[in-house]
């Protein structure tokens, strides 16, 4: 009974935030600050796994999770749509300037890097392809378990990746990585925050610095200031 009080008390005093680990690297962490001085009165924790079952849990307070927003028992608030489009570095692009807009056949013959399949049911390439008017692409290229470790090919010159909005914009605003087409594709999926509603009013004002920073990011593309924006992670 004293361990299991002395367990119940560690989680009250702690947050807990599920996401896979592409979404904490590249997404979650250049906002933990934010939330780590939004959460004075907790101590706030990440864990990552690309099972989002693992995120059910009890005592995971709130998670960031890939799909249509609809978790039984659980409320969900739209944080990004999925969209993506082809990347490369900018050595490779300079060295084959036909990457840009390139056709299927042109594609093909570059190293097209993929994560593992049974880990990722967002797009792929074979989406680009088909978008393309390939019929039923195979496509072969090296594969990752995780988008990090991909893009550390992709920023070495050795292949085209499937860049996804959101995740690649800080690479891309850097120069680390250029796109090679204006032209997106759209799954109708998203990233969505989900806590339970029973949790509702403690997990909010974390939910609501996250819907910031999405709306922060909306305006800074439309050239909009995001002064007023601030104003909604106190309310």
């Amino acid at each position: 009974d004293v361990l299991a009080e002395i367990k119940r008390r560690a989680a009250v005093q702690t947050l807990t935030i599920g996401c896979s680990y592409d979404i904490a690297h590249s997404w979650l962490m250049p906002r933990f600050r934010s939330i780590a001085e939004l959460v004075v009165d907790r101590q706030l924790r990440v864990i990552t796994s690309d099972t989002y079952e693992n995120f059910d849990a009890l005592d995971v307070d709130l998670s960031v999770r890939y799909g249509d927003g609809n978790w039984p028992g659980f409320a969900a608030v739209h944080l990004f749509a999925e969209e993506c489009f082809p990347i490369c570095s900018p050595a490779l692009l300079a060295r084959h300037p036909e990457l840009k807009d390139a056709s299927v056949d042109t594609l093909l013959k570059f190293p097209l890097l993929q994560l593992t399949t049974d880990d990722w049911s967002g797009l792929k390439w074979a989406d680009r392809l088909r978008e393309l008017g390939a019929e039923l692409p195979v496509v072969k290229g090296p594969m990752f378990a995780n988008y990090s470790l991909l893009l550390l090919e992709l920023a070495a010159g050795r292949g085209l990746a499937m860049g996804f909005a959101h995740i690649v914009d800080q690479l891309l605003a850097d120069g680390q990585v250029v796109r090679l087409s204006d032209r997106s594709i759209r799954s109708g999926l998203g990233m969505y925050a989900v806590y339970r509603e029973a949790d509702s009013e403690q997990i909010q004002p974390v939910v609501r610095l996250l819907a910031a920073a999405r709306d922060a990011e909306a305006a800074r593309v439309r050239g909009e200031p995001v002064r007023l924006l601030r104003r909604r992670v106190r309310g």
